[in-house]
């Protein structure tokens, strides 16, 4: 049996209708950071009630660090406590922000740290890179 979750119907949904002349924009009303996923330009926001805050891929960039499509690999660093993931040791925000917007994705980011070409360089890259 192939499980879903209302995140997935929801992503689905923004990905289905947003580029339809007939939706001005999709706004997804969720705390849930894994949603930040699914936010393109202005057209799928991300509306976090509680904060009182909306995220186009401009805050998205402005919050995480990274691209929306980033998010993903981003929190498979950092970790996200809410769904039980543990992240890598030694990964925190900064340095998964760094390295994904330079690179984009983890399948991107080279094995070795010595090739890293980072803009400011990434502390501990050797220890960051063993992890990966």
């Amino acid at each position: 049996m192939v499980e879903f979750e209302a995140d997935d119907a929801i992503a689905a949904a923004g990905a289905r209708w947003a580029d339809s002349p007939a939706v001005e924009q999709i706004l997804i009303c969720s705390p849930d950071k894994d949603l930040a996923q699914c936010v393109r330009g202005q057209t799928v926001v991300l509306r976090d009630r509680r904060r009182d805050l909306t995220y186009d891929a401009d805050g998205v960039r402005a919050k995480w660090g990274v691209s929306p499509e980033s998010i993903p690999d981003f929190l498979a660093l950092v970790g996200d406590s809410s769904d039980g993931y543990p992240g890598l040791q030694g990964w925190g925000s900064r340095s998964a922000a760094a390295v994904l917007a330079r690179y984009g994705s983890l399948d991107a980011i080279p094995r070795l740290a010595s090739e890293w070409d980072v803009p400011g360089g990434v502390r501990s890259a050797v220890t960051l890179a063993a992890v990966l």
